[in-house]
């Protein structure tokens, strides 16, 4: 798929989605996901924020190809990296952020259980959705839209990656991943980009990481994880995680709303 941004901004404003698209290479995709792996075999590993504490995952999150085609989605200079992680079809929110979603394995295809995405449903703003934990739903809160609303929506489509392809979707993109039916494991990592002019509506000041422009007066800005950090960094990463994390679980599942965190 071509990279102009023009037509980046076109097609994500139209569809509220695009991808594939070229971020990284196989060999820098099959390093993260080495790291990945490592750290997730630890018994107290978390899959939040890893670009605060693994390096290959902070050199995707600030990879300049990623950076410039979210600036062209987005419509924007000023860009800051947030985070909250078969998924039932779902919106992640209702405001002007997006979700990248680079393939770290190969291949990501329907067999996986890669992304589909219903063109054209993020323009209908927040649709009801129904909470109903079950073993097949992965998402937190078990949210998802019921098919009366599903049958209405324009066909989805299915976006097949590669080892360091990527999908960008709008958080009011209806989207869902069927269960993966592969001898392989499937794993991605989920970026949350938003502007720097997004704003907090939780009681709890949340972090997030500074990507380019103008940094955001609405978050504590976590700090960048370098390519070869020293002992005193990977702790000071840790320490921002474990500290991102529990005021999100704050915001978000102690006397959760079922709304989103912010505008």
């Amino acid at each position: 798929m071509a990279t102009d941004t023009d037509q980046i901004h076109h097609s994500f404003q139209q569809d509220g989605f695009i991808g594939p698209l070229d971020i990284i290479t196989p060999d820098e995709a099959y390093l993260s996901l080495t790291e990945v792996e490592n750290e997730l075999s630890n018994d107290n590993a978390s899959r939040f924020k890893l670009h605060l504490i693994l390096p290959a995952i902070s050199r995707i999150a600030h990879h300049p190809k990623l950076v410039e085609v979210v600036k062209a989605a987005l419509n924007s200079q000023d860009i800051m990296l947030w985070s909250r992680t078969h998924y039932a079809p779902h919106q992640d929110c209702t405001y002007a952020v997006l979700t990248a979603w680079i393939a770290l394995s190969n291949p990501v295809g329907e067999k996986e259980g890669c992304l589909s995405f219903y063109p054209g449903s993020h323009k209908l703003e927040q649709l009801p959705h129904l909470n109903e934990k079950d073993g097949d739903n992965l998402l937190v809160m078990g949210q998802y839209i019921g098919n009366d609303i599903i049958a209405n929506l324009n066909k989805p489509k299915c976006i097949e990656l590669t080892a360091g392809q990527a999908t960008l979707h709008s958080f009011d993109c209806v989207h869902a991943s069927s269960p993966n039916r592969s001898e392989k494991p499937r794993v991605g990592l989920a970026l949350r980009y938003m502007t720097s002019n997004v704003r907090q509506t939780k009681p709890v000041r949340e972090m997030a990481t500074w990507i380019c422009g103008e940094k955001s007066e609405h978050f504590d800005i976590e700090p960048r994880l370098p390519d070869n950090p020293s002992t005193d960094e990977l702790e000071r990463g840790k320490m921002a995680q474990n500290e991102g994390l529990a005021r999100e679980e704050s915001n978000y599942f102690n006397n959760h709303d079922g709304k989103g965190g912010v505008t």
